[in-house]
């Protein structure tokens, strides 16, 4: 979602102020910015190559320069699925942003009066939400509201009450990686068929998780700015590396090749009130496993790494043991398989209501059957059964010959020559009663589900980290991997502003198993050497200086 004004002093097609909100329900991430752009606009091809959208809305007319943009990228390109982006279009009226700006301080207002479970009382650092979106810029407000807007048409706004995943998309604490250098350097797609094969993300991708694969995606594009961290992470992959085939190292694969589920986007399906009975037992059996696999890790000690980074990641997977654990105790498995709402829920864990509806129905089929006495004694017969025919239960069925004891009040269903079918009235109105209880009890059975959909929504956070953990254990797997390759050696940081590599080679050369290549060395110093200007591919035969 974009929309843009044009500055005062300045051509439509010139400079510009742009605002965006970039939403991804599938795991509740939500990234807004508000930038000036150049006649270019290569500030927002850089946004829209980091974000890769699926859908692409306007709000209101765009100038020239942003329209060809867009569609360029939009029809040249594919996004992570595999596809096109789709551009829809949205009217912004001149009092848009006032109207905006009433419609989210609703909207969250609302939120925090009648919804105490939602996790929308406070944000990490900015005090409320609801302030947060105050402090907004226009167009980004603008954004934001369209967005709710356009989202509560498929009952998705409540990805908004996740306040912990609203973040800035020009974060101090990475690299903002432009468009250019993104196609250059070829990070997400090659330049050739624009696949993602043969790009840098694909050279270092060996995560086995697809919200591993997803964090790691946003690594390379977003490289850190902060040493300390950089080097927390380095010496993580480090000590992966070094220790390839200690028991540690080996759990942690083992249990990553376990996970065939996309925990990331079920659980925020789960928080949509989404998601099926089947997928919520898978959902929860792969957290247990998660969770029991480090069942014994209780201090830092115990996790068997030295890293800090990976501590902490294996510390947070045994949390959330108990909450899985007790909502798989009211749970049938073998129900919830089948996708069987009725019994759903063991015996033991089931609402009044669906036990009340439950009991009524079996005192009417009770009923039912006691009528076969009575119905026998009218049709002056010793025994009477119930037939069921074309999904009708409860038919009574005579031969032709037999029907002249039939009262004259009982419904005739369905024949063929030899036979004749009827509802006795006690029949229908004992059937209508039954099915007056098992449409009470469906409704009963769907209100329990979606307030146990309710109830692990509420622990979204807690689910989310733990998830979240995983997928950085998986990444820094994934470049330990890499890293284990001939040739490659652990970076050194240092201050000041120095770039040194010693034999440096591209990254494709072990991919494309080329054996003659010409190594670089490169030596960049803010005080000396400030640029190098190398001519061919570092791989060709020869080096031209």
């Amino acid at each position: 979602m974009l929309t843009e004004t044009a500055p005062k002093g300045w051509g439509t097609d010139e400079k510009v102020q742009i605002g965006l909100i970039a939403v991804q329900p599938a795991t509740g991430d939500i990234i807004y910015d508000d930038f000036e752009d150049g006649w270019m606009r290569s500030d927002l091809e850089t946004r829209l190559l980091h974000i890769a959208p699926c859908e692409l809305l306007l709000v209101g007319e765009v100038s020239k320069a942003t329209e060809k943009l867009v569609q360029h990228l939009t029809t040249s390109r594919q996004n992570v699925f595999g596809t096109k982006a789709r551009i829809e279009r949205i009217d912004k009226p001149k009092t848009m942003a006032a109207q905006a700006y009433s419609h989210l301080t609703k909207f969250y207002a609302d939120k925090m009066k009648g919804n105490g479970d939602v996790e929308i009382t406070q944000s990490q650092d900015n005090g409320t939400l609801l302030d947060k979106v105050h402090k907004l810029s226009e167009n980004a407000t603008i954004c934001l509201s369209a967005m709710i807007n356009h989202l509560s048409a498929y009952k998705l706004e409540h990805v908004f009450d996740l306040t912990r995943y609203f973040q800035s998309f020009s974060a101090r604490s990475h690299m903002l990686v432009n468009g250019n250098t993104l196609n250059s350097l070829e990070i997400y797609q090659n330049q050739t068929d624009l696949s993602t094969t043969g790009s840098l993300f694909w050279a270092l991708d060996r995560t086995k998780t697809k919200f591993g694969q997803r964090l790691l995606r946003k690594w390379i594009g977003r490289p850190l700015l902060d040493s300390q961290r950089l080097e927390e992470r380095s010496t993580a992959v480090q000590e992966l590396k070094e220790n390839g085939t200690s028991a540690a190292v080996q759990q942690l694969e083992a249990l990553l090749g376990k996970i065939r589920t996309d925990l990331e986007r079920s659980l925020i399906r789960i928080y949509y009130k989404k998601c099926g009975r089947a997928e919520l037992l898978n959902v929860l059996r792969t957290m247990q496993t998660i969770a029991k696999e480090y069942a014994h890790v209780e201090s830092e000690a115990a996790t068997g790494f030295e890293s800090p980074l990976l501590r902490d990641a294996i510390l947070s997977l045994p949390r959330i043991g108990d909450d899985v654990i007790a909502y798989l105790n009211d749970i049938n498995a073998e129900a919830a398989q089948a996708d069987d709402k009725y019994n759903f829920f063991r015996e033991a864990k089931e609402t009044e209501d669906i036990t009340n509806h439950k009991v009524g129905i079996v005192a009417v089929e009770h009923d039912l059957d006691q009528f076969r006495v009575q119905a026998a004694q009218i049709l002056k017969r010793k025994k009477i059964d119930f037939v069921t025919v074309s999904a009708i239960d409860y038919l009574i069925e005579l031969d032709n010959e037999a029907i002249k004891h039939v009262p004259a009040s009982w419904a005739k269903i369905s024949g063929t020559k030899k036979v004749s079918r009827y509802h006795a009235p006690e029949v229908v109105r004992l059937i209508r009663e039954r099915d007056q209880h098992k449409e009470a009890l469906a409704n009963a059975c769907d209100a329990a589900y979606d307030d146990l959909l309710g109830q692990i929504g509420s622990k979204y956070q807690a689910f989310r980290d733990c998830v979240q953990s995983l997928a950085q254990l998986d990444c820094l797997l994934s470049l330990a991997q890499v890293a284990s390759q001939p040739g490659y050696c652990k970076p050194e940081f240092v201050s000041g502003n120095r770039i040194s590599i010693k034999a440096g080679r591209h990254p494709m050369v072990e991919q494309l198993l080329l054996t003659t290549f010409v190594p670089n060395d490169v030596d960049l110093d803010a005080e000396q050497t400030r640029a190098l200007l190398v001519t061919g591919p570092n791989m060709a035969e020869n080096q031209v200086t």
